[in-house]
């Protein structure tokens, strides 16, 4: 048998996706004294619009509201998460000029046209 000083691995803190069985370890190495039985995993989606978002959806006063990243953690809110998104190819010198509106949206589902025109802003 080899020994190791430390093996890490790397899965979701969930039984529901951690179905990692390990044999001969000593009980402290056991995948079920790393997860939280109490929580599953739970659906990540991402979505990229180009536009401003429709802050009143949002439950923004306005528009100067929103931050680079903001968390929604109300139960029925459809958005978790609205992130400002910088152009991968903007230089420093860029970064103090208008930069295009492109958000990135975190939600637990993907988000139909309808869901989207909500968090849109329309003209």
């Amino acid at each position: 048998m080899e020994f190791f000083e430390i093996i890490v691995i790397a899965t979701p803190l969930t039984l529901d996706k951690a179905n990692i069985t390990f044999v001969d370890f000593p009980d402290y190495g056991a995948i079920e004294n790393a997860t939280d039985p109490s929580l599953s995993f739970q659906r990540c989606v991402s979505t990229f619009v180009s536009g401003e978002v429709n802050h009143a959806y949002l439950n923004f006063d306005s528009a100067a509201d929103l931050t680079a990243s903001n968390l929604f953690i109300g139960e029925s809110d459809v958005v978790k998460a609205l992130a400002h998104q910088v152009p991968v190819n903007y230089t420093e010198a860029e970064m103090g000029t208008d930069i295009p509106p492109v958000w990135k949206i975190f939600s637990e589902e993907p988000l139909d046209d309808a869901e989207l025109d909500k968090v849109r802003d329309s003209p």
